[in-house]
């Protein structure tokens, strides 16, 4: 799992919006090398790696904005015309239609369920239900929208 850390006076009671990236840590160079070691044999990998190492080894002050530019760099590979837009305000759940906020949780099993898709390594335990859009991207490129 990769993580980006924050700083200290980043975590309890903060708004999301104020939370700062650490750069004491050398989270940058970790994460590019597992993405390279776990999938420079993939069939897309030299085709969007750039990308993603573009947007890791920026330096971004707060973590809000390195998260949504990762997500508008995937939503670009999805070429999906998505306008990604800030709230000035908490909405609480059940008052909107398509509120996915609490659907995923990693300490919880996900319900949602993928088409299986070709992988580099087919390993018999593991489930493509608990893997990231990263690795759809990867193994299946521009395909990706296929099997969400």
């Amino acid at each position: 799992m990769l993580t980006v850390p924050v700083l200290a006076g980043s975590r309890h009671k903060t708004l999301i919006k104020d939370i700062r990236i650490d750069y004491t840590k050398r989270w940058q160079q970790v994460h590019v090398g597992a993405l390279a070691s776990s999938y420079r044999s993939s069939p897309f990998y030299l085709y969007y790696s750039e990308m993603f190492e573009k947007t890791i080894l920026n330096k971004y002050d707060f973590l809000l904005d390195l998260n949504m530019d990762l997500i508008r760099e995937i939503l670009t590979i999805l070429k999906s015309n998505t306008t990604l837009t800030y709230t000035t305000e908490f909405i609480k759940t059940g008052n909107t239609d398509n509120d996915f906020r609490y659907n995923i949780n990693p300490k919880l099993p996900s319900k949602y369920r993928t088409k299986p898709y070709p992988q580099v390594f087919d390993v018999k335990d593991c489930h493509p239900n608990r893997l990231s859009i990263v690795d759809l991207i990867f193994n299946a490129g521009p395909e990706t929208v296929k099997y969400l």
